[in-house]
């Protein structure tokens, strides 16, 4: 549960509400884009292909920590827990330890090719900048985690979820892969109208890999007449020599270059 002196539980639709109050969060993003920004989600598109949360519409997300937030995007790059090391037969084939040959590959293959070898590209880093942002005071964001939250969504989302095989819902479902769940919840949520006449910022929740929270910030579309009052810096170089982007990577037991 995330505690917070201004938290309440709103009295129309049961959900565990935090008053936005003005703090900072950090996003990794691909630096030709701008920092408040994020892919249009129409609905057609494969679900299983959409962020925890997203829906219909823009969803940007950040973290409360830098470390958490390099969590996040860095996830993709961890070698499977039992699975074969995919580089050591090639680095032996030519005669090399792994760490030499990765480090001979590491400015040649894209961040793709790196997916799931324990390795981070020097590419990647390249490509991304460290955000931070800026919420302007006022509203509320949606405590996913907060069990007033969860029992309002067992109710709403009773036939999803029996439909998917989920006999209750918990903190681990909701942490889970199961896309069509929660990508519901994120569209669910964005459109609920709270007891004071308003509708949510967006969503908080715990990082699945732990520590610090995150949150799902809904964006207006080019058409929308309102604000996500959000202001961003210049994001910041992303190098090796990073201790939030070092921790994250020795937790993850993976490199980067």
């Amino acid at each position: 549960m995330i505690l917070d002196a201004g938290a309440r539980t709103c009295a129309e639709t049961g959900l565990r509400l935090l008053p936005v109050e003005g703090d900072r969060m950090f996003r990794v993003a691909p630096t030709r884009y701008n920092a408040i920004s994020a892919p249009a989600r129409t609905g057609t598109e494969p679900r299983h292909q959409w962020g925890r949360f997203d829906s219909p519409g823009l969803t940007l997300y950040a973290a409360q920590t830098p470390e958490t937030a390099y969590a996040e995007v860095l996830s993709p790059f961890k070698r499977p827990l039992g699975a074969d090391d995919p580089l050591a037969a090639d680095a032996r084939a030519i005669g090399m330890s792994r760490d030499d040959f990765l480090e001979v590959i590491a400015d040649e293959w894209a961040a793709s090719s790196f997916m799931g070898v324990g390795a981070v590209p020097a590419s990647w880093r390249h490509d991304r900048g460290m955000c931070v942002i800026h919420a302007e005071p006022g509203g509320w964001w949606i405590d996913v985690d907060h069990p007033d939250t969860i029992s309002s969504l067992e109710v709403a989302m009773e036939a999803l979820l029996v439909e998917e095989g989920v006999t209750t819902l918990t903190t681990a479902v909701l942490e889970g892969e199961n896309r069509r769940i929660t990508t519901t919840v994120g569209e669910l949520l964005r459109r609920v109208e709270l007891d004071d006449g308003t509708r949510a910022r967006g969503l908080q929740f715990h990082s699945k890999h732990g520590g610090a929270w995150c949150r799902a910030v809904w964006l207006p579309g080019p058409g929308d007449g309102w604000s996500a009052d959000l202001t961003a810096l210049s994001p910041d170089r992303i190098l090796v020599s990073d201790e939030a982007l070092a921790r994250a990577c020795e937790r993850f037991r993976i490199r980067a270059f």
